[in-house]
């Protein structure tokens, strides 16, 4: 396999508050997110499509309460929610259920 760009990717804000900490990508394929400082981003896949194509459609941004350094997320077992957790000893973790609220308002 080799590795090869195919896509530039930009998210809004301001430097540092938009950079890109973490990603997952659903158990299934079906579902990516991805989280900066300050935001997570979210995109379902179409079947068979390469996951740099389904990142340049546009994006559905999910709830998040800003972290003190927040740098992971992860989806939980059914991808229907996610979790966050911030950088540093006894951090506690966070949970976001994915609403189909959510995901309407982003189709609007």
């Amino acid at each position: 396999v080799v590795l090869g760009k195919k896509a530039a990717l930009y998210f809004p804000g301001m430097r540092p508050g938009k950079w890109i900490t973490a990603g997952d990508i659903s158990w299934d394929g079906k579902k990516i997110i991805v989280k900066s400082l300050q935001k997570v981003f979210y995109w379902q896949r179409k079947k068979n499509e390469p996951v740099w194509q389904a990142l340049l459609r546009p994006v559905t941004e999910l709830p998040y309460l800003q972290e003190p350094q927040g740098e992971s997320i992860c989806f939980n077992g059914k991808a229907n929610a996610y979790y966050t957790v911030s950088e540093g000893e006894n951090q506690p973790v966070y949970y976001y259920k994915i609403s189909k609220k959510d995901l309407k308002r982003s189709q609007q």
